[in-house]
């Protein structure tokens, strides 16, 4: 039997509602065709083949590990980490360096150490571990703790002294020093108080004084130091000599035998340069020649015998002695000036 189409009218097929024609679909200006993604498949395990591919990932790790081992024959290791209270020293600490040693001597920097037994920083201890790697150990590896509380301070000065310095906290030449309980020293200048301002007076001494809190123990610090004026007043000055004494020896400006001391008001004596002779002086024999030495508006005179004899002076000065007494007794007169007479029998010529 013939059926007609639904839309058109003509004949088609029993058991057909539109023609080839009017079946075609309408564009749809509207909403956008959405096509439907097709679902992933999921891959049911069951738990036995699970724990057979958890087993071979562990072996092949396990193995993998061993064959990546380096063929090391002996291992050592330092610390250039964090080394302040509360670090942690185990095999995650970064600041460990370890080196293995070949057995052809060749050394490579290690991973995968161990620490067994961790430590961690206190501060004014040290603390020690000791790494391990493939079944080789370490010697102990100290690190001490830097935080550490302060047990007294230091402080020096080394910049002017002269009369009408004034010191201050920024003053050059001011050091503040700590010494800690680990037996580290730090500079604390910078975080030191200057109790009061100093100023140099001549003749004097002052007293720098500085006060200091420690953030570790909270304690506070006072210790100060004692620092001499350098401009200081000269109450004399006094010479001596220790050079030649011979006749033709010059005493001036140039003769380093002379020695110049100075004494100043606050009783201190020391040895002083730039001096002058007022007139210059050559030793005489038999004579005792002076020189005037001025220094800093001070003067003093240096007196020096000559200590060579005149022929007149030397023979005044020998004493007599008969011949035969010579003769018998030699040691008698060793190094005495001395003077015999005798008679001339023969002269011989030749």
């Amino acid at each position: 039997m013939s059926n007609q189409c639904q839309k058109c009218g003509k004949e088609i097929e029993e058991n057909v509602l539109l023609c080839a024609e009017c079946n075609v679909p309408e564009p749809n200006f509207g909403e956008p065709v959405i096509e439907k993604k097709k679902k992933a498949k999921r891959i049911k395990l069951s738990k036995p083949k699970i724990i057979a591919i958890c087993l071979v990932v562990v072996i092949v790790l396990f193995f993998g590990k061993i064959l990546s081992t380096p063929d090391v024959v002996s291992i050592e290791a330092s610390y250039e980490g964090d080394d302040s209270a509360g670090v942690v020293l185990d095999d995650k600490n970064e600041g460990f360096i370890v080196i293995g040693t070949r057995e052809d001597g060749e050394e490579i920097e290690l991973s995968r150490w161990k620490i067994d037994n961790p430590k961690t920083l206190v501060a004014d201890e040290t603390a020690t571990v000791v790494v391990s790697f493939g079944g080789y150990c370490t010697d102990t590896v100290e690190v001490k703790c830097s935080t550490s509380a302060v047990k007294e301070l230091i402080v020096e000065y080394t910049g002017e002294r002269e009369e009408g310095t004034i010191i201050t906290k920024d003053s050059s030449g001011l050091k503040v020093t700590a010494l800690c309980k680990n037996g580290d020293k730090k500079d604390v200048t910078d975080a030191c108080e200057l109790v009061k301002e100093v100023k140099f007076k001549a003749d004097k001494s002052v007293n720098i004084q500085v006060k200091y809190i420690d953030p570790i123990s909270g304690e506070t610090f006072e210790e100060s130091k004692k620092v001499r004026c350098s401009t200081v007043t000269i109450e004399s000055i006094s010479a001596k000599y220790t050079g030649s004494c011979e006749e033709g020896t010059v005493l001036d400006n140039k003769n380093d035998k002379i020695i110049v001391t100075a004494k100043y008001q606050d009783g201190t004596k020391e040895e002083v340069k730039g001096w002058k002779v007022k007139e210059a002086a050559s030793l005489k024999a038999d004579k005792t020649s002076k020189i005037t030495i001025t220094y800093e508006g001070k003067s003093c005179t240096l007196e020096v015998a000559c200590s060579t004899m005149s022929k007149s002076n030397y023979m005044a000065k020998c004493k007599s002695i008969s011949y035969k007494e010579l003769a018998r007794n030699p040691q008698k007169y060793e190094g005495q000036m001395i003077k015999f007479t005798g008679k001339v029998f023969q002269v011989q010529e030749g």
